[in-house]
C-alpha cells in the first residue's frame, strides 16, 4: 500500500512542480521527506535532484548521513549515478572525474 501512495507522491511532484504549483510542490515535499526509509529512498532522492527541490534533496542528505543501509548501499553502488554523484558528496567521498585517455595526434 505504501509504494502506490509513494509513486503518487512522487508523480504528484511530478505534475506540481511542472504545472509550478508552488503550495502543492511545498505540500507533497514535507509528505515525502516523511517517507524516506531505506526503500523509498532512492526514488525520492532522484524526484528531488531531477526537479532540484533543495530541501527535499537536504532532507535526503541528512537521512544518509545517519542511515547504515544506505551507507552500504552507497559503497555497493546500488544506486543511479545521479545518486552516487550525491551521497558521494555527502560522505565526503565525492569522486574524482574519470581519467580521460590521450587523444592521438596524427
Amino acid at each position: 500500500e505504501s509504494q502506490v501512495d509513494q509513486e503518487s507522491l512522487v508523480a504528484a511532484l511530478d505534475l506540481s512542480h511542472q504545472w509550478q504549483i508552488d503550495h502543492v510542490v511545498d505540500m507533497l515535499r514535507q509528505a515525502l521527506a516523511k517517507n524516506l526509509n531505506p526503500e523509498t529512498f532512492q526514488e525520492i532522492c532522484e524526484a528531488g535532484l531531477r526537479l532540484q527541490v533543495p530541501e527535499l534533496i537536504a532532507a535526503c542528505r541528512y537521512f544518509a548521513s545517519s542511515n547504515k543501509v544506505i551507507r552500504e548501499r552507497f559503497d555497493g553502488r546500488k544506486y543511479s549515478q545521479a545518486v552516487q554523484a550525491m551521497l558521494g558528496e555527502c560522505f565526503g567521498l565525492a569522486q574524482a572525474p574519470a581519467k580521460k585517455r590521450p587523444r592521438l595526434a596524427f
